[in-house]
């Protein structure tokens, strides 16, 4: 109130997350004593309308709900001038949705069989959200399951690294105490726990090294399981992109979009898949697309000077460039927010 004019604007989408009491201070700054005071508001409308829209809430407090909104919408009326998407609807081209079906290849079908037949029988929730996660790797390209198995090897790699590499807290020396030839193997060693001497070191510590037997490069001695794909894909399998309908359909409609001068979004909730798409759409079975001409990627390692301008680009019909940007590549967290594309 300390900013003096006669009028005060205020432009807004869905009214700031839709929280009443950011909403009251929209409507203070513009209309300022129209709701009374912060706590007035609170015990008129927030609270009531809060309490009505609960999981549990009582018959008598959704009926509260409804009429203080309404009073609230009543009020409201001579100072907020409400519009939504039906005032564009006209203007705008009409919009097609389509789903389509798409038949999996003989080798998806072995591994979906494979994993129910291994994994039948009683799951609970969080058994349901592994089984759908693994499924969808297979969906989309068995190859997928390989690549999600490296990177867990190399996240394992980092975390034993990190557990038995400290160069600030230990020297060459104090690896004695730790390290001893193992009897099977003169390649290997075996990690034994140091004998405590000092009653004031950490004890976090001391819980921190493992009896475990590591190999010098610094992978567990024991062998991981077998997993229940691994002899179904062999690594000539890598490349081929016949394994996955879904990847020959997006690779057909990227010709298709090309033909009639249309661009092509691609949203993914896997950076796996992104990786792969990237992978098949630069080879030359793919239409070789050159990152930065043919295609843009934005998932959450790009900054935010890349991200505006990647879109800019993107929507720019006039320039040269434009006519050889054919997709974009889209992480659905990184791309949820902010991102406008009408090019």
């Amino acid at each position: 109130n300390q900013v003096r004019t006669r009028r005060r604007i205020v432009l807004t989408g869905t009214p700031l997350q839709n929280n009443l009491e950011e909403y009251f201070t929209m409507v203070s700054f513009v209309k300022p004593n129209l709701l009374g005071t912060l706590k007035e508001f609170r015990n008129r409308f927030v609270n009531p309308i809060s309490n009505g829209q609960c999981s549990d809430s009582q018959p008598q407090d959704v009926r509260q709900m409804k009429q203080r909104a309404h009073v609230l919408h009543q009020l409201l009326n001579g100072c907020v001038d409400r519009r939504d998407y039906r005032i564009l609807a006209e203007s705008l081209p009409p919009k097609y949705e389509y789903v389509v079906n798409i038949r999996m290849s003989p080798l998806q079908e072995e591994l979906i069989k494979r994993y129910l037949e291994r994994n039948s029988g009683y799951h609970t929730a969080t058994d349901l959200f592994s089984t759908f996660a693994n499924l969808l790797k297979v969906w989309n390209h068995p190859w997928v399951l390989m690549l999600d198995k490296e990177r867990k090897e190399e996240e394992r790699e980092r975390q034993l690294l990190d557990v038995f590499i400290d160069d600030e807290e230990y020297d060459d020396s104090s690896l004695d105490g730790f390290i001893v030839k193992g009897s099977d193997s003169e390649d290997e060693f075996r990690v034994r726990k140091k004998e405590e001497t000092d009653e004031s070191s950490n004890t976090s510590r001391q819980s921190s090294v493992s009896k475990e037997v590591v190999p010098i490069n610094g992978v567990s001695e024991k062998p991981p399981p077998s997993s229940w794909y691994e002899d179904l894909l062999p690594e000539d399998l890598a490349n081929n992109i016949e394994l996955s309908g879904k990847l020959v359909f997006l690779l057909e409609l990227l010709k298709e979009a090309e033909k009639v001068h249309e661009k092509v979004l691609v949203f993914s909730q896997s950076l796996l898949i992104l990786n792969m798409i990237e992978e098949f759409i630069q080879s030359p079975q793919g239409g070789e697309f050159i990152e930065g001409i043919n295609y843009f990627r934005l998932d959450g390692s790009t900054k935010a000077d890349d991200r505006l301008d990647f879109m800019k680009r993107f929507n720019n019909k006039s320039s040269v460039s434009s006519d050889r940007l054919k997709l974009f590549l889209i992480s659905k967290r990184a791309g949820s927010l902010g991102v406008n594309l009408v090019g």
